[in-house]
């Protein structure tokens, strides 16, 4: 919402909004917003293709499929047997999902990003790890068995 209220207080909505993690660093430009697809939300994939939460590129318009997740965001079921899931047992339910569920749900179209940044902080869940993963192992946030 503060995004909205930015736009509220200038008087004109924003073209683009960056979703960027605070611990990224960039190893190249951007680039020109002009040479990108604004009927597209511009993502870094992961090495399997799927999309990856640490950036994107979203035309305003587009903005409320990419932010309000939370609307629709699927339950540990949905997610549990969805595309989405990781295929280890007792693997985690990962945000990504429900960003690539909505985005597929709502028809909304994204375009591959080069990935030309890295994020310093390590990205695995340790036991007692405040970032909220739940029942935590080393690298793996596990789900219930049960869904």
């Amino acid at each position: 919402r503060l995004v909205e209220a930015a736009e509220s207080s200038r008087g004109s909505r924003f073209d683009w909004i960056l979703r960027v993690r605070p611990d990224t660093t960039w190893h190249a430009p951007i680039g020109n917003l002009a040479h990108f697809d604004a009927r597209a939300m511009h993502m870094t994939l992961t090495n399997t293709g799927e999309n990856d939460d640490n950036f994107a590129l979203i035309p305003r318009d587009l903005a409320e499929a990419y932010f309000d997740v939370a609307a629709s965001c699927p339950s540990p079921k949905e997610a549990y047997r969805s595309i989405c899931m990781i295929p280890w047992v007792g693997s985690h339910i990962y945000p990504e999902c429900a960003i690539r569920m909505r985005l597929r749900d709502l028809g909304v179209a994204w375009l591959a990003f080069p990935k030309i940044y890295s994020i310093r902080r390590e990205a695995v869940c340790r036991p007692g790890d405040p970032r909220g993963c739940g029942k935590c192992e080393i690298g793996v946030c596990k789900v219930a068995q049960d869904v």
